[in-house]
């Protein structure tokens, strides 16, 4: 026969297992052969031992023995199912006569005991599994047919497995990375969850194991990003853990879910009964046997309806502790919420079940039941940055402000940080830096702005520049400082660097390009144009950077008793930037004389008269020049006149207005 033999191993744990695989339509359903029920402080723990591993590939696997009270079978369905590999010799524990019909469809693989390769052919085996300690996996040789053939099996024997790896290259492979495990639903008995992962490939196969506390309830191998649990236990902390190995990588994730549940708190009193050392320690047999009459005793005389419930684990009695005083009993009474079982309903039934105890005198004035409070600590599945919301006997949850909740379908459960940073929903300025916090964010201003509202850090943060457009340079310096002016000269200066290319880094002062520009043209400007002014006071402030090339604004500060003049400054500092940029300009405002009191708005500050500065002069000079030449073309035309009149008339004629006096000149 060609097949492909893969493995799907079950452990049977506190509940007995079946797993529903829909890979190729299969199931599988397995029942132990013993199963010891042991009632326990806060749980029925059941002890199974078979292991069961089969089967090919694209197996449909269904056993029929009733489930005996007291078994309930947790099932796994993920969607699309590829097994793992079996082993090549395994052991089979001690097995009661089980029917098992097989379904498969052989592919690629050989099995040593039929060499013989064949065409595939949907089969129907029925495999009847003896007691046999300690033996290998049982083998068969059917008949390839195209109609089921069924074959009985007396004969065991060892087969040996012989597969095929194709090597695949892992040169430019990009492992797969798991993201989140989104929650479907989470009800009583059933829960389903999905993957969310980065570099999907496909092919790929995850490996989905599910716990109960440390133990390990079932694993199955899936190809779909999706899996189903089924026959769970209500108000139980369950662990899925899921796995994938990728480019030699091996990723996991795992997240803890409590399945729902209605629970009543109950307390009883015992008077018949002698409070013991032993019921301290909840390990003790004498604990054990005394859990296990006081729940059967209680469970006996419940109504059909609730014993039913019981049987099939949607309704449990959990013994929290026994405490002395007589014997008081602690005890739960969960419920699945697919049952509608109310709180008077419930109280009246385990009342009346309890009242009627032969075993245990019960002390009904000293019995109650409530609804527990699941809010407490423990007692629910809520997210740390989440809240509880109490339910009368059930609970819900819900994120905090400032958290994603990824799986709303199960509120308050998976509760993300919102980076309020990365997805702008923040209020800080343009000019800030915006920091994640849990739940929240802070905002600061970058160094070099200012913020002008500090109750509220870094929401309002200006830029330097928007000062620089200030012409009165005491207030300028105001603008960016909030301080008075001070004892200096200041000159406001702005030097346009051609060959430079401007980017967004130079408008943070605190980004290494803006810090290396700045230092670079400090060591430019100060050394030198101390040197040549012979001012060991001179300095330079760096108001910040603006795009058009780059233009740096910046304040040049003298002594106030300093005679250099703006076009000094200028001259200066034009030869110094060169080295930083030979293509640079230079433009020097004129410099005010400043005190150490900031101006009033009453006040009028004076511009500084320069000496050396005598445009004015030239001004007038040229005007009256203009003047004198108007004054002379006129005497030069009057003359003329006169000269033309004598010639005409043999004298000088000129008379004005009838308010003016007349004259009248003749030859002498």
């Amino acid at each position: 026969i060609t097949t492909t033999p893969v493995e799907s191993t079950i452990t049977t744990t506190p509940e007995a297992t079946t797993i529903n695989t829909s890979s190729e339509a299969s199931t599988q359903t397995s029942t132990p052969e013993t199963t010891t029920i042991t009632s326990t402080p806060g749980e029925i723990t059941q002890t199974t031992t078979p292991e069961i591993t089969s089967i090919p590939k694209a197996t449909t696997i269904a056993s029929t023995p009733a489930i005996s009270p007291g078994t309930l079978t947790p099932s796994l369905t993920p969607e699309q199912t590829v097994p793992t590999t079996i082993p090549l010799a395994h052991t089979i524990p001690t097995l009661k006569p089980t029917t098992i019909t097989s379904m498969f469809t052989p592919t690629t693989s050989t099995l040593s005991s039929s060499p013989t390769s064949i065409r595939p052919t949907i089969m129907s085996t029925t495999v009847i599994l003896t007691t046999t300690p300690n033996i290998t996996t049982p083998t068969s040789t059917p008949t390839p047919v195209t109609t089921p053939t069924t074959t009985t099996l007396t004969t065991l024997s060892t087969t040996t497995i012989t597969t095929t790896t194709t090597a695949t290259s892992l040169s430019a492979c990009v492992p797969i990375r798991l993201i989140r495990i989104h929650l479907i639903s989470v009800r009583s008995t059933e829960m389903s969850v999905t993957w969310k992962v980065k570099n999907a490939q496909a092919g790929v196969s995850y490996k989905v194991t599910l716990f109960r506390g440390a133990a390990k309830m079932l694993t199955v191998t899936t190809s779909v990003k999706k899996a189903v649990f089924r026959r769970l236990l209500p108000d139980v902390k369950y662990r899925i853990l899921v796995s994938v190995e990728s480019c030699t990588q091996q990723r996991t994730l795992e997240v803890t879910v409590r399945t729902r549940a209605r629970v009543f708190k109950a307390k009883t009193r015992i008077r018949n009964r002698r409070f013991l050392s032993e019921y301290r320690d909840q390990t003790s047999p004498i604990y054990r046997r005394f859990v296990k009459d006081f729940i059967e005793d209680l469970v006996s005389r419940l109504s059909s309806r609730l014993r039913r419930l019981h049987q099939l684990f949607r309704l449990r009695i959990l013994i929290i502790g026994l405490i002395p005083g007589s014997v008081t009993v602690d005890f739960d009474i969960v419920l699945s919420t697919d049952e509608n079982v109310t709180l008077s309903e419930t109280r009246e039934i385990f009342t009346d079940s309890l009242s009627k105890s032969t075993q245990f005198d019960i002390d009904l004035g000293n019995t109650t039941l409530a609804d527990r409070d699941s809010c407490q600590p423990g007692l629910n599945d809520c997210s740390g940055n989440g809240i509880c919301i109490r339910q009368n006997a059930s609970y819900t949850c819900q994120c905090n402000a400032g958290f994603n909740d990824t799986s709303p379908s199960v509120p308050g459960r998976k509760c993300e940080d919102i980076d309020e940073c990365q997805t702008g929903i923040n209020t800080c300025s343009d000019l800030a830096a915006c920091t994640n916090t849990p739940g929240s964010f802070s905002c600061l201003c970058l160094q070099g702005t200012n913020d002008i509202n500090s109750t509220n850090p870094g929401t309002n943060c200006s830029d330097p520049n928007t000062c620089f457009t200030i012409e009165d340079t005491c207030a300028l310096f105001q603008c960016l400082t909030n301080n008075g002016c001070p004892p200096k000269k200041i000159f406001k200066t702005t030097i346009t660097l051609l060959s430079k290319l401007f980017s967004n880094e130079l408008k943070n002062p605190a980004s290494d390009d803006y810090k290396s520009l700045t230092a670079e043209i400090r060591t430019a400007l100060v050394p030198v144009a101390r040197n040549r002014l012979n001012d060991s006071t001179f300095n330079i402030t760096i108001v910040g950077f603006q795009n058009g090339s780059v233009l740096v604004n910046l304040l040049i500060l003298l002594n106030n008793t300093s005679n250099v003049t703006a076009n000094t400054l200028k001259s200066v500092i034009a030869d110094a930037i060169r080295t930083v940029d030979n293509q640079s300009s230079v433009n020097v405002a004129g410099a005010m004389p400043v005190t150490t009191l900031a101006p009033t708005t009453s006040q009028t500050v004076l511009t500084e008269q320069t000496p050396s500065d005598n445009s004015g002069f030239k001004v007038a000079t040229i005007v009256l020049g203009v003047l004198l030449g108007v004054a002379l073309l006129t005497i030069l035309a009057l003359v003329l006149t006169m000269v033309c009149m004598m010639k005409r008339f043999g004298r000088y004629f000129i008379s004005g207005s009838d308010m003016l006096q007349r004259f009248n000149y003749t030859n002498i």
